[in-house]
């Protein structure tokens, strides 16, 4: 039997729950937990001491310096702009010293050179189940502490014992940030600060995976024709 035009209206109109879970900026390492079990079965093939563990050590080294420059500082699109031109022109200034003889190039490689960076497999493989361990735990203690956005209220889930916190949303205005560029390359992931009244505190969530299908998400919580859950 075919529905009713007003039940298949009430079941479009019809609000969905949105979860947001905001996780530590710790997340952000998951290519240093990729990288660390991929130099560790490199490793474990090549030899300990041969070069595809000078290599693997490496490459290992530059993806945890520039992950670790990603938790360090916040790179903003301005901030982000001004590095890659400050890069672009050192590099630039350094191919013109090379038209001038003076060997920048050669002299930064004989410097890293002088740094051995080879290490066993258990190293890396150490190193990655750590991350493992961080990412499980992080993962269970987001499962105890989550917002929930419903129609006219927000509901903050927190605690073992399911402790819950009621937020009326009638008056709520929603504000999506994106403050790190490669934390968005990363992860998709920004901050959303809910704003209830002049006289509350906002609630900033920082972190949120795929920031941008979220802010839908919860954008379709608010059709016209719930005119009280105003964005």
């Amino acid at each position: 039997m075919p529905k009713h035009p007003a039940d298949v209206l009430d079941t479009q109109d019809k609000p969905e729950r949105v979860i947001i879970r905001s996780y530590p900026k710790v997340i952000v390492y998951y290519p240093t937990m990729v990288v660390a079990f991929l130099c560790a079965a490199w490793t474990a093939f090549s030899g300990d001491g041969g070069a595809g563990a000078e290599q693997a050590g490496r490459l290992f080294f530059f993806v945890f310096f520039f992950n670790t420059l990603t938790i360090a500082f916040d790179f903003s699109r301005v901030v982000f702009v001004a590095s890659c031109l400050f890069f672009g022109l050192l590099v630039t200034l350094a191919f013109l010293l090379e038209t001038k003889q003076i060997p920048v190039f050669g002299a930064f490689k004989s410097a890293f050179e002088h740094f051995s960076m080879a290490a066993k497999p258990s190293f890396f493989a150490a190193y990655g189940i750590c991350f493992v361990l961080i990412f499980i735990g992080v993962f269970i203690e987001s499962r105890f502490n989550y917002w929930e956005v419903k129609h006219n209220e927000i509901l903050h889930h927190h605690g073992i014992a399911g402790d819950v916190a009621r937020y009326d949303a009638r008056n709520l205005r929603m504000t999506k940030e994106i403050t790190d560029v490669f934390e968005y390359v990363l992860l998709f992931s920004g901050r959303l600060v809910f704003e209830f009244d002049r006289n509350s505190r906002p609630i900033v969530l920082d972190h949120v995976v795929r920031i941008n299908a979220m802010e839908k998400r919860i954008e379709r919580n608010a059709p016209e024709a719930h005119p009280d859950f105003r964005l």
